[in-house]
């Protein structure tokens, strides 16, 4: 492992202290900063080694590790702004609303928000209410992209489990009303997200959150589902753990939504990489399953890399398909990259509803001819 993922690995963890003489190690501060940035974690690089100047540092690293920390703390009272705002409308609407990170989580985790990177809101909605909350967001000046703002409200809940919705006043919002699209093997009903909720509070507003035991099942699950790309995800674990969680609730509810592996690879890492404090028959319990092992060994590797590596599509199917419980659910993931239309396929290609059938031999023709071109290059 180079100092520089070291030195990154030591700022995720909620109980490691970055000591000087991994500073002087450090030979490349370009790369180590570009991956600092990909991980989410300059805002923590800052907090570790940056506020109290070293002649360690280069002047230049100093400044973008201060101005990180400026950047992400205006951007953090933002957010916590909108969310109340936002907040506040669903609750007149009579639209309940549980916010699934953001500034609750940065708040709670953190201590400070800004040492939690984050560009955009996440709530979790119910399905029956969509289409109220998109007229509300609508009046209040967001909007849908065009290549789904033409889709019937069918079409739309059916194509994914998200989407985003843009102004030029306002952050981002993803509207979530699932966990996962319906392919992903370790897809749960996000019911059991609204029975164990509780009130936070955000610049003077109450909203609704995940209790700890549900949202370290829901920060496991959703880790898993992008591969674990980001080392700042994992440290949201490893600072939950650290935090305090009723261990038999978390690992009930794990058992209950099926979601074990996911569940149990998060602890195995954030146990691994930053020293989480996970309990034994927990880790024991994941290193006995070779799936869950083998996953976490690949994580691993690609974790410590400087420069960093982003998973492929194709990776990340591979991923989530290696946790699925049973052969049909692993053939249904792969079987999905077939499933069309897809958003890109909506962006490229216009098409009346009446024709959507044609989406799929359009998609089968553009991953023949992008993956026909991989193999003549690799040739």
């Amino acid at each position: 492992m180079s100092p520089g993922a070291d030195l990154l690995l030591s700022c995720a963890s909620a109980r490691r202290n970055v000591a000087e003489t991994s500073l002087a190690e450090v030979q490349d501060w370009p790369a180590l900063m570009d991956a600092a940035e990909f991980h989410g974690l300059l805002q923590l690089l800052y907090w570790s080694i940056g506020r109290n100047p070293s002649h360690l540092l280069p002047a230049d690293v100093s400044q973008r590790l201060y101005q990180s920390y400026l950047e992400s703390a205006r951007r953090s009272l933002f957010l916590s702004a909108s969310l109340a705002e936002l907040s506040g409308q669903f609750e007149a609407a009579n639209i309940p609303l549980i916010a699934l990170k953001g500034p609750p989580l940065a708040e709670s985790l953190y201590g400070d928000a800004a040492l939690r990177q984050s560009f955009d809101l996440d709530l979790l909605l119910q399905p029956a209410d969509i289409a109220a909350a998109l007229a509300l967001m609508r009046r209040s000046g967001y909007e849908l992209p065009p290549h789904l703002e033409r889709l019937p409200l069918e079409r739309l809940l059916g194509l994914d489990c998200e989407v985003t919705l843009h102004s030029r006043r306002g952050a981002p919002i993803e509207l979530h009303w699932a966990m996962a699209p319906d392919d992903y093997p370790f897809r749960f009903d996000a019911g059991l997200l609204w029975r164990s909720r509780q009130a936070a509070q955000i610049a003077g507003q109450v909203i609704q959150v995940l209790a700890p035991e549900c949202l370290l099942m829901y920060l496991c699950v959703h880790g898993a589902k992008h591969a674990w790309s980001r080392l700042h995800w994992l440290g949201d674990v490893a600072r939950l753990v650290e935090k305090g969680v009723e261990w038999p609730a978390a690992l009930a509810l794990a058992a209950e939504t099926r979601c074990e592996r996911p569940f149990l690879l998060g602890l195995l890492l954030a146990h691994d990489l930053l020293d989480a404090v996970v309990p034994d028959h927990l880790v024991q319990r994941a290193r006995a399953n070779r799936t869950i092992v083998s996953a976490a060994n690949e994580t691993s590797a690609r974790l410590r890399r400087v420069p960093p590596i982003e998973p492929s599509s194709t990776a990340r199917t591979a991923y989530n398909a290696r946790m699925a419980r049973t052969t049909a659910d692993t053939i249904r993931h792969w079987a999905a990259m077939f499933k069309a239309p897809k958003d890109a396929d909506l962006q490229r290609c216009y098409l009346p509803p009446w024709l959507f059938f044609l989406y799929y031999p359009l998609r089968v023709q553009r991953l023949a001819v992008k993956y026909g071109r991989r193999l003549i290059g690799a040739a």
